[in-house]
């Protein structure tokens, strides 16, 4: 079991030779090294695994296509199984969702409910639709940050503002600006902040 549960968003396990590799074994969340090597925070790995020439990652129609594949793989049945295993095995007190990965866990909390062991969730820079029902989820930390390019886009192509990108209402959220500026992805700066883990720790031992 691991106090602290990490669910990655999109595009985690695309890679390209040379230009983009995998992520390791914590999957983008940089700050929590430590943690995942020693077994405090673990890891719920999900997504499509592929690798493309470099000429992809450019190209915005290939990326349109490959983001409705990982939605539609977050949304599956097969992984929302998957979760409900991993939760019910490692029992965290703390659900850190970044991205689609926030699409993911509320998902899944709509349908099933989430353990009675989670106490918080912590949505990072969440591609989540703004007016979301939150009340899924026991108390949340939206940290959010407005200059977000990942989801701008993804809120024009949507048609509706992400919930990572300001302040959201409900009675169980609280709002944080952590803002981005570890290039070259503002994306996943956040997963890289120390400020982050710290957050994550004082709600563990709080």
């Amino acid at each position: 079991m691991s106090a602290i549960a990490l669910i990655h968003g999109y595009a985690v396990r695309l890679t390209s030779p040379v230009v983009r590799r995998g992520f390791g074994e914590t999957a983008g969340f940089q700050a929590f090294s430590e943690d995942v090597s020693s077994g405090a925070a673990v890891v719920f790995r999900w997504g499509i695994s592929k690798e493309v020439p470099w000429s992809a990652l450019l190209d915005p129609v290939a990326q349109h296509r490959f983001y409705r594949d990982e939605l539609a793989a977050a949304l599956s049945s097969a992984t929302q199984v998957r979760l409900k295993e991993f939760l019910e095995r490692e029992k965290p007190a703390v659900i850190v969702v970044h991205s689609m990965g926030a699409t993911l866990l509320h998902a899944y909390a709509r349908a099933h409910g989430l353990p009675p062991s989670v106490r918080f969730v912590v949505m990072v820079q969440a591609d989540l639709p703004w007016r979301a029902e939150l009340e899924v989820f026991p108390e949340v930390y939206n940290l959010y940050c407005p200059w977000d390019p990942t989801l701008v886009a993804s809120s024009l192509l949507s048609w509706r503002r992400r919930a990572g990108l300001g302040p959201v209402s409900g009675s169980n959220v609280i709002n944080h600006l952590l803002p981005a500026y570890r290039l070259p992805n503002l994306h996943m700066s956040a997963l890289r902040d120390r400020r982050l883990r710290e957050i994550i720790t004082r709600l563990v031992n709080g």
